[in-house]
């Protein structure tokens, strides 16, 4: 959660680019908590989790990925700003199913492989 507060305050694209994959990789390691309970909860939920794992293979190797997902932050530049204040305002006003959607939005778009 730190690198996305400091996000919210980054003066420059390229800082906030940098804070939001370090939100991004922060959500491989609550992700990683999640998986090892995933086998109890997978009888209960029906959602698919393809797109989920698929995320977090290109976050586990974040330097490898680098490249990848700064350019995909980029390619979203103008949209950017506004979802990360946004997702700012969700989490201080403790909407926080509103504000991990946000976050799960950001996930998406940092690992967005080309078609």
């Amino acid at each position: 959660m730190q690198a996305f507060e400091k996000a919210l305050h980054d003066t420059t694209t390229q800082d906030m680019i940098g804070d939001l994959i370090g939100t991004a990789i922060g959500v491989l390691g609550a992700y990683q908590q999640f998986e090892q309970g995933l086998p109890y909860c997978e009888g209960v939920i029906s959602s698919d989790f393809s797109r989920v794992k698929t995320a977090m293979e290109v976050l586990e190797d974040p330097f490898q990925n680098m490249a990848m997902m700064t350019g995909n932050l980029k390619k979203y530049e103008s949209e950017l700003k506004e979802d990360v204040l946004t997702a700012g305002f969700f989490l201080k006003t403790e909407q926080y199913e509103k504000f991990g959607e946000q976050i799960g939005n950001l996930v998406k778009v940092v690992t967005e492989k080309e078609a």
